[in-house]
């Protein structure tokens, strides 16, 4: 087949309708890639709305398919038996012997499956998919059943999160999933018009061409994706697959160094970091050659290869992946956050995530279909014990299974605001600003949100947890500024009802206003004294285990503020130049 054929598209330059246009041009090369062998590349991401751009891209990809691929749908909410495989009870009563069916994960084994609203999946299905990803295989071993069935699968897990009202920003794919994903695709703003347009699709059918990369592009392979920040050993392996697959439906055994390009566009590009960084030193011009010799220049001089690549690569990057960059650095350090809507294990309400052994105490809820699988296997045996009796069915206590739920979780949102005669001078009208705008955003996820100011020599309780939104707004405008700065009083607020609130079963968030200087300690004035006091109610605070950010609102950045950070175990943020609607943006990324 001829290089041409999959030819990427014009750089779109900056305009919108150029760029959603080559967005569209590397999903199709994406899904043709992904189709000739789906094991091969482990899954792909589309960040896509429901509607037809998506259902036009899926129909793209199933059309690269050979006739016999199978591929199967998983809702959102499979059970464990139905994922895995486990006991057919209808057979196992009527036969009395234990009758296993497999599991979609081995029905969808050679082929693909597809998850709508992969961003809302379970813990524990994520963890049975990746474990059957990593083994090509599903081990069952529950209801007296022990067995291994082949499962090698791709998977197309769809992310719907950014585009449904009242989910978090954060809400996404699990990243356990996305690292075993060669591909991240972003729709969103892909118009069907542009679906429409004819193109010409790769070739996809496997041939005997085997492509293998030189060490030189080995090399500058991860020293590319190094330079945009992505170090996960899986995706280097996706990378450099992605890379030979190019090649070898270009019919070549030897990928050359637009075939690198186009891979780390597909790969890398959607998962960078950062920019790469800046080098002062220059290189001489090269040697004009011949079109004959170029294929031999990526092997003379491999480091002019690897800054030709970076340089492609960061000149191309779109303005939705720049922004994600941008987002992401606010998100470094908030591993721990609770989130807005955390879950709770629940006996009696919520969402049924499972069952467990139990008793019939009035409390848990039975579940008919497991307490049968689990009396199934025994029934020939149990009939044998018991001699000729009218039932047909035997229970017996060790069967019982209960229903396992987890419940929402409200989640409180602490607002520390210093409003001491230093931070009023500062940063006060924007701290105040910020805090609104989250407010409005928290109200349309149902959150509680309450407000600490402290300055002169206490902390005051402005608003108590609350969702009324017009209370909160009344209650921040009547924030006044000036005095002194007792940082402790505001803390030692923040852990009294953090503790409230964490006893009431409840998620808590902490985002602390302050620029660091305290001046009153619990005895009086003093700097020293007070910044010691601070410190001790920030070590405290930390023992709660609520995700704290601190927003040091100085117009520059003060060490104490950090060392106040680091005492709570919180994301210390500064944010010197920023208005309002920035701060708010901020504190979003990483309490939300």
């Amino acid at each position: 087949m001829k290089d041409e054929a999959y030819q990427p598209p014009p750089s779109g330059g900056g305009g919108g309708d150029a760029a959603s246009h080559d967005a569209w041009m590397n999903a199709l090369l994406v899904a043709a890639l992904f189709a000739r062998d789906p094991t091969r590349f482990g899954g792909v991401i589309v960040r896509a709305r429901p509607g037809p751009v998506r259902d036009a891209w899926l129909r793209r990809l199933k059309a690269h398919l050979r006739d016999d691929t199978p591929v199967r749908r998983m809702p959102i909410g499979i059970t464990e038996d139905r994922l895995l495989g486990g006991l057919d009870i209808t057979g196992t009563l009527n036969t009395g012997a234990p009758v296993f069916r497999n599991g979609l994960l081995t029905e969808a084994d050679g082929g693909i499956i597809v998850a709508p609203m992969a961003e809302r999946m379970d813990a524990l299905t994520i963890s049975r998919i990746a474990a059957a990803l990593d083994t090509g295989a599903v081990r069952v071993e529950r209801d007296g059943v022990s067995r291994t069935t082949p499962a090698r699968f791709g998977f197309i897990a769809f992310d719907e999160g950014a585009f449904d009202e009242g989910t978090r920003p954060d809400e996404t794919v699990s990243p356990i999933l996305a690292d075993r994903a060669a591909f991240l695709v972003d729709l969103s703003d892909v118009t069907l018009r542009q679906t429409a347009m004819p193109v010409s699709a790769p070739m996809v059918e496997r041939g005997d061409v085997t492509a293998t990369l030189t060490s030189e592009q080995l090399t500058a392979s991860v020293a590319l994706a190094a330079a945009f920040g992505v170090t996960s050993v899986r995706t280097l392996g996706f990378f450099v697959k992605t890379i030979a697959a190019l090649a070898e439906i270009a019919s070549r055994e030897a990928p050359n160094e637009a075939d690198i390009e186009r891979a780390a566009a597909l790969v890398i590009a959607p998962r960078a970091t950062q920019m790469p960084a800046e080098d002062d030193q220059t290189e001489p011009a090269p040697d004009e050659q011949d079109e004959e010799d170029q294929p031999e220049r990526q092997n003379e001089n491999p480091d002019a290869m690897e800054d030709r690549l970076i340089d492609a690569i960061a000149a191309n990057l779109s303005a939705a992946i720049l922004d994600r960059m941008a987002r992401g650095k606010s998100r470094r350090g908030a591993a721990k956050a609770t989130g807005a809507g955390a879950q709770a294990v629940s006996q009696s309400r919520g969402r049924t995530v499972g069952t467990r052994r139990g008793e019939l105490n009035g409390k848990a809820r039975l579940h008919v279909l497991e307490t049968l699988r689990a009396a199934a296997p025994f029934q020939r045996l149990r009939r044998t014990e018991t001699g000729p009796t009218h039932h047909r069915l035997h229970v017996r206590a060790e069967d019982i299974r209960v229903r396992r739920f987890k419940d929402q979780r409200e989640t409180l949102t602490i607002f520390v605001v210093d409003a001491s005669g230093s931070t009023a001078a500062d940063r006060l009208a924007e701290a105040k600003g910020a805090v609104e705008c989250f407010l409005t955003r928290c109200y349309s996820r149902r959150d509680q949100v309450a407000l600490i100011a402290f300055r002169g020599d206490h902390a005051d309780l402005l608003l108590p947890p609350t969702r009324a939104l017009a209370r909160a707004k009344r209650a921040l405008a009547g924030v006044p500024g000036g005095g002194a700065t007792p940082l402790y009083a505001g803390l030692e607020a923040a852990r009294a009802l953090t503790e409230q609130a964490q006893r009431q079963g409840q998620s808590v968030n902490i985002i602390v206003f302050t620029d660091g200087s305290a001046n009153m300690g619990r005895t009086g004035p003093g700097r020293a004294q007070a910044h010691a006091d601070a410190l001790d109610a920030a070590t405290r605070l930390s023992i709660s285990g609520a995700s704290t950010l601190v927003i040091d609102t100085a117009t520059r950045p003060r060490p104490k503020a950090r060392e106040i950070a680091n005492a709570l175990d919180a994301t210390y943020m500064p944010l010197p130049h920023a208005d309002a609607r920035t701060v708010a943006t901020a504190v979003e990324a990483i309490a939300a």
